[in-house]
């Protein structure tokens, strides 16, 4: 393990496992989020593509960053009439930014790449439960 002069948890009581650490922390929603980025990464990388085109980067940045342009996106465009998503997944992606981000980033893995895993039909939107 690495000591760093500017790094004082050492001289904390309590003992840490990395896994308390991060319970302890509420790291767990953005590791999944990071690992949601990753597949897109990863879907890149396997794909060959050195760079992405400029409007797949529009698209990139509006449904992983502007999630206010998606969300207003999803609903004027109504991608549900072309890819279904039931009702009650609808009134979430309305609702729950972490639900459409979730929901963005499956959607552009399917739109960048045509991943058959990640296609929109398969999407599972589940409301973000907070504090959790």
């Amino acid at each position: 393990m690495i000591q760093e002069a500017h790094c004082l948890g050492f001289e904390e009581p309590k003992k840490w496992t990395v896994k308390e650490w991060k319970k302890s922390q509420a790291v767990e929603p953005y590791d999944e989020m990071n690992d949601l980025l990753m597949d897109i990464i990863s879907l890149k990388n396997r794909s060959g593509r050195k760079r992405l085109a400029p409007k797949e980067n529009e698209l990139f940045y509006l449904a992983c960053y502007d999630l206010d342009r998606f969300r207003d996106f999803v609903f004027a465009e109504s991608l549900w009439e072309t890819h279904p998503i039931d009702e009650k997944a609808l009134k979430t992606l309305e609702d729950d930014d972490v639900a459409l981000m979730q929901f963005g980033i499956e959607w552009i893995k399917g739109q960048l790449f045509g991943d058959s895993a990640t296609k929109l039909e398969s999407t599972k939107v589940r409301k973000h439960e907070r504090g959790s």
